[in-house]
């Protein structure tokens, strides 16, 4: 099975993420320097059920395409090759479509 994945970009930068159908919106620490974290009020669990260290969540205003968005993130150390995580409903709510 292939990954959908693409770049965001955040503040000026490129960045890979990775769209995941059965994950909350997660971003590496570091990505996004300017913005303040918030402390979160449970836990994430990676797919085998360990549970993944956060350090809270923030907003963050990124573009995906050509449009702009603004989404709460969950900040965590997940060990990827993507810095995000978007899940589903990100993607969706911006009405995206596919260019063949």
């Amino acid at each position: 099975m292939d990954l959908l994945t693409t770049d965001l970009e955040i503040e000026g930068y490129q960045y890979p993420y990775l769209i995941d159908p059965g994950s909350v919106r997660v971003i590496k620490p570091g990505i996004s320097k300017g913005h303040s974290v918030d402390p979160v009020e449970f836990t994430v669990k990676g797919v085998i059920g360990t549970e993944i260290q956060t350090s809270g969540s923030r907003i963050l205003e990124f573009r995906l395409g050509r449009r702009f968005c603004r989404h709460k993130f969950i900040v965590a150390s997940v060990q990827m090759d993507y810095s995000s995580i978007l899940g589903p409903d990100v993607v969706l709510s911006y009405k995206p479509y596919q260019i063949w």
